[in-house]
């Protein structure tokens, strides 16, 4: 789907006066579930990549750019349990993402992408019988919406709000039996975005 989603976009549009990008912020969760297995706390992302003056059908303008990025995002908190110590969880991924925005004459923009999450990791660290345990539990692939807001503070510097829309899947196998569980880890990140 993500090689699909790719030569769509890249087959439509032509590209001009590309601009490399660094960003670096954080996020918080949307919805709190506190589960027994996961929970987004929020942390922090950095993530690289560029951005493009979209051209299409020949008729190029500044208000259309196409960004593409390539991002780690980790997550780290203790977890509480009730009469037990707390579990250390940190939660990593890699983000692939991409999108579209129209750039408003105020300095405004708004942009809708999506985004693909790889294999996203927790590491669960725990004492157990005065040892300190730990387990690994990888997710499912997943693809997430995205909706950014940014303001331009000059031209090389721009802060940024961005909802990401997700949820991450996985299957946990315990005493002979399968179960599959699915967990809502939207966020709402505050980005700093350097243009070079």
């Amino acid at each position: 789907m993500l090689k699909i989603f790719f030569f769509f976009l890249i087959s439509i549009f032509s590209f001009a006066e590309t601009k490399g990008l660094f960003q670096i912020g954080g996020d918080m969760p949307i919805i709190k579930n506190p589960t027994k297995t996961i929970e987004v706390k929020g942390g922090y992302a950095i993530e690289t990549g560029v951005l493009f003056d979209t051209e299409i059908d020949g008729y190029n303008t500044d208000n259309f750019q196409t960004q593409f990025l390539i991002g780690y995002q980790v997550d780290k908190y203790d977890q509480k349990r009730k009469k037990k110590k707390p579990v250390r969880i940190t939660l990593k991924r890699i983000t692939i993402s991409a999108l579209e925005f129209y750039n408003f004459d105020n300095n405004m923009s708004l942009g809708l992408g999506l985004a693909y999450h790889i294999s996203p990791k927790a590491d669960y660290s725990y004492m157990y019988k005065n040892k300190m345990r730990n387990i690994e539990r990888i997710f499912d692939s997943s693809v997430a919406a995205l909706i950014q807001a940014g303001y331009k503070i000059n031209e090389n510097l721009d802060i940024n709000l961005k909802a990401t829309i997700s949820k991450y899947s996985i299957s946990v196998k315990r005493k002979k039996k399968t179960y599959f569980r699915s967990y809502n880890t939207s966020t709402l990140g505050l980005f700093l975005t350097y243009k070079f």
